[in-house]
């Protein structure tokens, strides 16, 4: 999992993968007629859909022996275009999104950014949550906007399964490349997205996250208005490191160093170099 998307503790925290529309299959990717049946009909549910508002909960299960359940919950507000306020209260992936229709804020850790609102509410999504930013795009993927399953995905429906005291269809989407993981979609009796669950491979274990809706209600009033937001007084505005200014120059011997590996134990700088010409280090998301 990288980071950008902020990253652990930069805003806006996200996931790196690629997803898939909801829709026809394109390309050539496959979809069993059941699942290809029942997406069309929650796209075009959604799609006619105005307004929604629900309570979020968000966890995720990072492999590792005794790695606890991190999980956050909180409230999201909803209304098309492009206006939104979503607030994840304590917990790991606390923060508060809010799209105001021209301007679009991600608060955390009280510091904030600000860019502008898409027309289309494409930029507004909070972690892996696939519902929320389905609300406005039809597309589950969390981490953009595209369109088409990538060659080779496959989509097939897996059968129901009993959420909060209603039963729910499940779709479940498996891509290869060009990142692995498998994403289960779980449609309620109104033909809406009410759960996401995202599983990826990490070595021989597994990362899951999940985001569910519960007590969802549409169409309610709504007013543009109601979306007014400036953050806080106290929060400041994020302003990324500047890691060029620390960069070890080129030819000079880099420091030492060690790091926690996802299997349990450290790896250092001087073992990982030692017999090798060369060596990249990548400095990924985990956890």
């Amino acid at each position: 999992m990288k980071t950008a998307p902020g990253g652990a503790a930069a805003i806006p925290i996200a996931v790196a993968a690629a997803l898939v529309v909801l829709g026809p299959a394109a390309g050539s990717a496959r979809a069993d007629q059941k699942a290809d049946a029942l997406l069309r009909q929650v796209a075009a549910t959604t799609k006619a859909t105005k307004t929604m508002s629900a309570d979020l909960e968000m966890t995720a299960q990072l492999p590792g022996e005794n790695r606890p359940l991190m999980k956050s919950s909180g409230t999201a507000t909803l209304m098309k275009p492009n206006y939104a306020r979503i607030v994840l209260k304590e917990g790991p992936f606390a923060q508060t999104i809010a799209s105001t229709g021209t301007t679009a804020f991600t608060l955390q850790q009280n510091q904030y950014r600000k860019s502008e609102a898409r027309a289309n509410g494409a930029n507004i999504s909070v972690l892996w949550a696939v519902p929320i930013s389905y609300f406005f795009t039809q597309s589950p993927n969390p981490f953009g906007s595209a369109a088409a399953l990538p060659a080779g995905a496959t989509t097939r429906y897996v059968g129901t399964e009993v959420i909060g005291g209603k039963r729910h269809e499940v779709v479940e989407v498996n891509v290869e490349k060009p990142t692995a993981y498998t994403l289960k979609m779980y449609v309620g009796p109104d033909k809406r997205l009410a759960r996401s669950v995202i599983t990826m491979k990490q070595g021989d274990q597994t990362a899951t996250y999940s985001a569910t809706l519960a007590n969802i209600r549409v169409n309610q009033p709504m007013t543009a208005a109601s979306f007014a937001y400036e953050p806080p007084k106290t929060a400041k505005a994020y302003e990324p490191p500047n890691f060029e200014a620390k960069l070890v120059a080129l030819g000079k011997k880099a420091p030492e160093f060690s790091l926690p590996t996802p299997g349990g134990g450290t790896l250092a700088l001087a073992d990982a170099v030692k017999g090798n010409k060369a060596t990249l280090i990548n400095f990924w998301f985990y956890g």
